[in-house]
């Protein structure tokens, strides 16, 4: 079965956030709604939307969603958000390699 994917224009910093997720050892698909990232993280499964800033807004249907959901939703503007989500720390060698999965 084959996933329907919605074009989106992804923000100028979503490809360093997906690399250094991957670079910990998670898994990243970019799903683009109703937020831009599902991660899998050492069995547990989070909803990511990236923003270059905190000026960016969310569009009105993530507003809802982000008010909606049940479950865990992050807005990640930056590679430390990304690392903070996932309970690691960013070193000179970007992850610290003990803590990856």
């Amino acid at each position: 079965m084959r996933r329907r994917r919605i074009i989106h224009q992804a923000d100028s910093n979503q490809a360093e956030i997906v690399d250094f997720a991957r670079q910990c050892g998670a898994t990243v698909d970019i799903i683009g709604e109703p937020v831009d990232l599902l991660v899998g993280w050492k069995g547990r499964n989070l909803l990511w939307e990236v923003k270059p800033n905190a000026k960016a807004k969310l569009r009105p249907s993530q507003v809802e969603f982000f008010r909606d959901w049940r479950g865990n939703v992050e807005r990640i503007e930056s590679v430390e958000d990304a690392a903070r989500s996932l309970g690691v720390r960013v070193t000179g060698a970007r992850v610290n390699s003990e803590e990856k999965r």
